[in-house]
């Protein structure tokens, strides 16, 4: 989507993708402002990059819009000041991406982790992935557990980690939880705490209203469940929220049952590989001392001999460089820095060199990985290709070149 405004942040234009993406009508947009279409906990940072933007700099991040029917949408945003006091943004769908953002780390925490926190690093990425697709406040699954066994594996998100310690670590298998394995179908309500199965709460337990409890099915068996609490703007969930979730739940019920069975195979490795080597993304993986452990297609294709070492004196096989198109120095790499000095970088605008001596404009993302002992045991680089985001930004400075002469 392409949104132009005025200084004031008074959007004056945009075009029929930025339209469909936020399911608003043309005239509904025109003349609203930027702080319109983000949550309240935004406006100070839109503040910040105004500013920026009006010394001239221009800013590439990540931004959630409200959509016209109350949703969130999370997006990248290109922004930056056209020449006559414009402000211009492009934005684009991130949501497919941030589902392989969940995977990723998911990844990473696979790599060097234990083997429980290897099928606990899946379990958090469909979680997080049914509460932003449902919309929910709270969201949890739950392996295992029926009146006769309890819940053996409990990943929850939402819930702030002090209130999730006084908790504690998982559920009864008796009220909602086992409920919802004997009945084996979803549960939507608008208040759990008038439904027959209802248990009360524990002490220190949010108020929780509306719930969706889909089962997870692995060879038509239930091992478990995925539940969500609290719909956001709205009194319950909905009828395409249930649907949602089953798809979701379909999934995950048989890539959950293929990483247990991995895990007791002792073939986690394995499963690792196959599994980032259909991200789009590239991922590389490192180990403590800086080797690599796992790469995937997507960034091998740039792998050359640079003839240049990095930080922990091994060979660097990714000729990485600034926009002006210098050499990053050897400790400032995004990868380095998280190995090293244990510093996440997230989305660092840089170029990759390919061997043929292209540029390739992309955001990388570094962050440090810990073994289950909280132990640095290596790190995790991820490079993501935005050549289509840069040609649209020199199509469009192009055209504007093209008005003015004309």
């Amino acid at each position: 989507g392409v949104f132009v405004a005025d200084l004031d942040g008074g959007f004056t234009e945009v075009n029929d993708a930025g339209c469909q993406m936020l399911r608003y009508r043309r005239e509904e947009i025109i003349g609203t402002t930027m702080k319109d279409l983000i949550p309240d906990f935004d406006v100070p940072r839109l503040e910040r990059t105004s500013a920026a933007l009006l010394q001239g700099d221009i800013h590439i991040d990540e931004w959630i819009l409200k959509r016209r029917d109350g949703t969130y949408l999370p997006v990248e945003i290109s922004m930056k000041i056209l020449p006559g006091e414009r402000w211009q943004g492009l934005v684009r769908d991130i949501s497919a991406r941030k589902d392989t953002d969940r995977a990723s780390e998911a990844v990473a925490e696979s790599a060097t982790g234990s083997a429980q926190s290897s099928v606990d690093a899946v379990l958090r990425t469909f979680v997080l992935e049914a509460q932003f697709v449902a919309d929910a406040e709270y969201a949890a699954v739950g392996i295992g557990g029926d009146v006769h066994y309890p819940i053996q594996r409990w990943v929850s998100v939402g819930l702030p980690p002090e209130r999730a310690v006084l908790i504690g670590p998982s559920p009864p298998s008796v009220g909602l939880p086992g409920f919802v394995t004997i009945q084996d179908g979803a549960i939507r309500v608008a208040d759990i705490r008038q439904h027959p199965a209802f248990a009360a709460f524990p002490p220190d337990h949010p108020l929780i209203t509306s719930v969706l409890a889909v089962p997870l099915r692995s060879r038509s068996h239930v091992i478990g469940s995925l539940y969500l609490a609290n719909k956001r703007g709205a009194v319950e969930f909905t009828v395409a929220d249930e649907r949602a979730i089953e798809r979701i739940a379909e999934r995950a019920g048989t890539i959950i049952e293929t990483a247990r069975l991995y895990q007791i195979e002792g073939l986690q490795r394995a499963w690792l590989q196959a599994t980032i080597e259909q991200m789009p993304e590239g991922v590389v993986l490192v180990d403590a001392t800086g080797a690599i452990q796992v790469e995937n297609r997507a960034i091998q294709v740039f792998a050359h001999d640079t003839g240049q070492l990095d930080r922990v004196g091994l060979p660097e096989r990714y000729d990485l460089r600034l926009p002006s198109g210098e050499p990053v120095p050897p400790g400032d790499r995004p990868r380095t820095r998280a190995l090293i000095d244990g510093v996440t970088t997230r989305r660092r605008n840089l170029q990759l060199r390919h061997p043929d001596g292209r540029m390739v404009p992309m955001l990388v993302s570094a962050a440090p990985v810990f073994d289950a002992e909280g132990r640095p045991s290596g790190a995790v680089t991820i490079y993501q290709d935005i050549s289509t985001i840069k040609e649209l930004e020199r199509l469009l400075k192009c055209d504007r070149r093209w008005r003015i002469t004309r």
